[in-house]
C-alpha cells in the first residue's frame, strides 16, 4: 500500500500571521512576567483545588511509591490514585520549577498549544492557496480559541482535542508520518483520562466504526493510532485504573446517588449549552460574534440551498448531539437503567460537553467562511467579528484578570475584593509561617482543619490536614468526617447539598459562614453557634482547627484560642484553636 507523505510549507505570509498571534499570546500573559505572585488568579477549582497537590506530589515524588502508597498530607492519607497522574507533564512542571512558575508556564504551554493545534486542523481542513482571507479566518480563530480560560487541572484535555483530531484525521486520510504518532503517544502525557479521555475513546470508536463499514482505507494505522493512544493512557492513568479495579477500594464517587433531572429541567440545560456554550472548563460564549457568526453563516446556507453534507451543518449537528448526550444524562427516565448498571452511576456523561469548545470554533471556522462568499467586501465584516471575538474571549478569560485590573486603577479605583486575591495573598506563606513556627513541631506530628478558609491554602503551606477538596476518597472517611459537622448539615439545606450531595467537599462547615466567601480583613466576621464533634476530630488525630473568622463559642466546644496571627503582605486574620 502506497503511504502518503504529508508535506506542507509555510509562506512569508503564513510566518508573519503567525508571529504576529504569538506576540498577542505572549502579551496577554505578560502580567504573569509583570507582577510575578501579585497576579489576580482564579480561585475556584483552581486556586483552591489541585496546585496544592500538584506540589505536595512534586515535593514527594522521589518518596512516593506506585499504585497504593498514600499521600499522607491530606485528609489522614489518601491513595495516589485520588490525584490526577504522576506521571504528567503538570507534574513535572511543579517539580522543576516553584509553584507560580510552574503554573505561569503551565497556563501558557497550554494556549500555545491549542493555538498550534486548532491552526494545524484549520489549515488541513482548508487546505487551498494562500489568501489574506484565508489567513485572517484561520489564524483569528485559531487566536480565539487558544485565549479560552480552559480549566488548568485538566491540562490539554480541551486545549489539545486539536492537535489529537488533526493527528487522527491525517492518518485517517493516508498521511503518514512519524509526528502524529508522536502527538498521539504524548498527549495522555498532558490530559486526563477521566476529563476527556474515555470519551475521546468513544468516538474514536464510532469513528474507527463508520470506517470499517464505509471506507476501508488506512483502517490499519487509525487502529494502531487508538492502540498507541490506549496503551499511552494505561501508562499514565495506571494507579486510577489499578485502583478502579480493586473491589475493595470504595470510594465517595461511587457511593453518590443518582443526580436526576426532568425532562424540561434536562431540555433547559441542553439549551444553556447551546447558547452559553461550556459554562466553565473553557467558556466559549459570554462572546456575542461567535453566536452571531454561527446564527448569520446558518441563514446563508439555507438561502443558498447548501448540501445537506456540507461541514457547517455536519459541526452543527455534532453540537446538537453532544449537548443533547451531556444535558439528557441526568433525565430521571434513565434512573431505573442506572440502578442497574453501575457503570451508568458513575460515569459523567456530562463531560460530553468538554467537546463543544473545539466544535464551536471549528463551526465559527465555517460560519467565517460561508460569510466570505457572501460579499466581495467581507472580509472587513470577517476581520470585525474575528477582532470582537478575541477581544471579548480575552476581557472574559478568568485566568487572567491582572492586566484589566490593573488598567482599571489607572482611570477609577481600587476595585479588589475578597473574591479577588492574588497568588500571594491567596496562600499568605509568610502568615502561615509564623504559625508553623509557633506550633514548633513538625507538621506531620498533628492534623488541623480549616474554618471559613479553604483546605487548599492549609495543604499548600505544609499542614497535614483533615479536610480536603477531592471527590475521589473513601467513604468510610466520608461517614467518619460527617459526624463532626452532623449537627450543621442538619441546620442548613446548603451544606446537606455539598456535603452529601456534591461529595467532594469535606469542608468544616458552619450554617454562619458563606462556602464560596473567602474571609479576610476586607470582610472578617464572627461566628456565634458552631456545632461540631471536637471528639470526634480528636479520634480522627485532629488537634488545631486554623480559622479566619473568630469562634465567639469556643468554650462550649472544647476549643481554646491560643494565638491570632496576621502579617502585613497577608488579608487573612487567623485565629489559631487547640482542641481541649
Amino acid at each position: 500500500m502506497k503511504r502518503i507523505i504529508d508535506k506542507h510549507k509555510w509562506t512569508n505570509n503564513e510566518i508573519i500571521y503567525y508571529l504576529i498571534s504569538l506576540l498577542i499570546i505572549l502579551f496577554y500573559f505578560s502580567p504573569y512576567f509583570i507582577w510575578g505572585q501579585d497576579c489576580i488568579i482564579e480561585i475556584g477549582d483552581n486556586l483552591d483545588g489541585n496546585i496544592p497537590y500538584f506540589k505536595i506530589l512534586a515535593e514527594n515524588a522521589h518518596k512516593l511509591g506506585w499504585n497504593y502508597e498514600v499521600v499522607p498530607q491530606v485528609m489522614n492519607g489518601l491513595p495516589k490514585s485520588s490525584f490526577l497522574p504522576q506521571w504528567n507533564i503538570i507534574t513535572l512542571l511543579f517539580y522543576f520549577f516553584s509553584p507560580f512558575i510552574a503554573y505561569s508556564i503551565h497556563l501558557i504551554l497550554m494556549s500555545l498549544i491549542a493555538f498550534i493545534g486548532m491552526l494545524l486542523l484549520l489549515k488541513h481542513l482548508w487546505s487551498d492557496t494562500d489568501s489574506v482571507i484565508r489567513n485572517v479566518i484561520i489564524f483569528g480563530t485559531a487566536l480565539g480559541f487558544s485565549l479560552l480560560d480552559f480549566y488548568p487541572s485538566s491540562g490539554i484535555s480541551i486545549a489539545g482535542q486539536p492537535l489529537l483530531l488533526y493527528a487522527f484525521m491525517n492518518i485517517s486520510s493516508g498521511k503518514i508520518n512519524i509526528r502524529y504518532f508522536v502527538i498521539i503517544l504524548l498527549f495522555p502525557f498532558y490530559s486526563s483520562i477521566v476529563f476527556a479521555g474515555v470519551f475521546i475513546f468513544i468516538i474514536l470508536g464510532v469513528w474507527g466504526a463508520y470506517k470499517i463499514v464505509f471506507d476501508r482505507k488506512y483502517l490499519l494505522f487509525f487502529i494502531l493510532a487508538g492502540i498507541l493512544l490506549l496503551i499511552s493512557y494505561l501508562f499514565t492513568e495506571q494507579a486510577l485504573i489499578f485502583n478502579y479495579l480493586n473491589k475493595d477500594a470504595v470510594t465517595i464517587t461511587d457511593a453518590q446517588g443518582i443526580n436526576s433531572f426532568s425532562f424540561f429541567v434536562s431540555l433547559k440545560v441542553m439549551l444553556k449549552l447551546l447558547v452559553y456554550g461550556l459554562p466553565s472548563h473553557a467558556n466559549v460564549f459570554m462572546f456575542p460574534a461567535l453566536l452571531v457568526s454561527i446564527f448569520f453563516a446558518g441563514g446563508l446556507s439555507v438561502y443558498k440551498k447548501y448540501s445537506y453534507k456540507n461541514p457547517f451543518y455536519i459541526v452543527i449537528l455534532f453540537i446538537l448531539v453532544f449537548s443533547f448526550l451531556s444535558a439528557f444524562s441526568a433525565w430521571s427516565f434513565l434512573d431505573p437503567l442506572k440502578m442497574k448498571i453501575s457503570f451508568l452511576r458513575s460515569f459523567d456523561f456530562s463531560r460530553f460537553s468538554f467537546f463543544l469548545p473545539i466544535l464551536f470554533y471549528i463551526a465559527f471556522f465555517y460560519s467565517l467562511k460561508i460569510i466570505k462568499d457572501f460579499h466581495i467586501k467581507s472580509i472587513y465584516l470577517v476581520s470585525f467579528l474575528l477582532l470582537v471575538q478575541v477581544g471579548f474571549v480575552i476581557k472574559r478569560n478568568g485566568n487572567n484578570k491582572t492586566l484589566y485590573y490593573e488598567i482599571h486603577k489607572i482611570y477609577s479605583y481600587d476595585r479588589k475584593t475578597n473574591q479577588e486575591l492574588s497568588f500571594k495573598e491567596y496562600y499568605s506563606e509568610k502568615l502561615f509561617i509564623k504559625i508553623k513556627d509557633y506550633i514548633s513541631i513538625p507538621a506531620s506530628d498533628y492534623r488541623v482543619l480549616g474554618l471559613g478558609i479553604e483546605p487548599s491554602v492549609l495543604l499548600y503551606n505544609g499542614f497535614y490536614t483533615l479536610d480536603g477538596y477531592n471527590s475521589n476518597y473513601p467513604t468510610s472517611y466520608y461517614n467518619d468526617f460527617r459526624k463532626i459537622i452532623e449537627k450543621e448539615i442538619d441546620k442548613s439545606e446548603l451544606i446537606r447539598s455539598d456535603f452529601d450531595g456534591e461529595g467532594s467537599l469535606c469542608y468544616l462547615f458552619s450554617e454562619e459562614l458563606i462556602r464560596a466567601t473567602k474571609y479576610t480583613k476586607l470582610n472578617s466576621i464572627e461566628i456565634n453557634k458552631l456545632e461540631i464533634n471536637t471528639e470526634q476530630i480528636k479520634n480522627m488525630g485532629g488537634t488545631y482547627i486554623i480559622s479566619a473568622v473568630k469562634v465567639n463559642n469556643a468554650d462550649d466546644l472544647n476549643i481554646k484560642i491560643v494565638n491570632k496571627f496576621e502579617d502585613p503582605e497577608s488579608l487573612y486574620i487567623i485565629y489559631l484553636y487547640k482542641i481541649i
